[in-house]
């Protein structure tokens, strides 16, 4: 009886668990985020093949021709470690004559991503993003930002590996040391 009993206790522990686990979970798509517009996390990026350069948020880009492009954006851009020249992050723009025309871009995009990689976070920091019309989808090193602004009727989908992203810094450094 008292294995029965104890049996029982830890089938109930671990089915509470278990549905405790899968609700705080984020709810994740059948994609894996690894890489967008037929270009990977951590492959290197030769400087020869940018179309052009600009800076964002304080650090360098590079508009390339991606190989698998879509009809929702119009320009893409790459940031690299600035050493090794490997790719950490990737971003679409969708640029709109109207803005009618760029919230519907924006739906459309932001149904694709949900769709292919879960859907966006939820919660406090969500919240403060959502107000400043950023949405966020997590997969463990790998994260998406969805971004519209109305003012410039532009929709950014910026795709970004943290592990790489903390490599850029660390060659950063090293570049400033020298």
């Amino acid at each position: 009886m008292f294995r029965q009993f104890r049996f029982r206790s830890f089938t109930l522990l671990f089915g509470l668990l278990g549905a405790l686990l899968l609700m705080t979970a984020p709810a994740w798509g059948t994609g894996a985020i690894n890489g967008i517009f037929g270009v990977r996390f951590g492959q290197t990026f030769n400087l020869a093949e940018a179309l052009s350069t600009d800076t964002f948020t304080g650090h360098k880009v590079y508009e390339f021709s991606p190989s698998d492009q879509t009809p929702l954006f119009d320009r893409y851009y790459l940031s690299i470690t600035p050493q090794t020249k490997r790719i950490y992050g990737i971003c679409g723009v969708n640029s709109s004559a109207t803005l009618e025309r760029a919230k519907a871009n924006y739906r459309q995009i932001l149904d694709q991503m949900q769709q292919r990689y879960g859907q966006v976070e939820s919660g406090l920091l969500s919240g403060i993003m959502n107000m400043f019309g950023l949405k966020r989808i997590h997969q463990g090193d790998h994260k998406i930002v969805i971004s519209f602004r109305e003012d410039s009727k532009k929709t950014y989908v910026i795709h970004y590996n943290d592990r790489l992203k903390e490599q850029a810094k660390i060659e950063e450094a090293r570049q400033s040391d020298s």
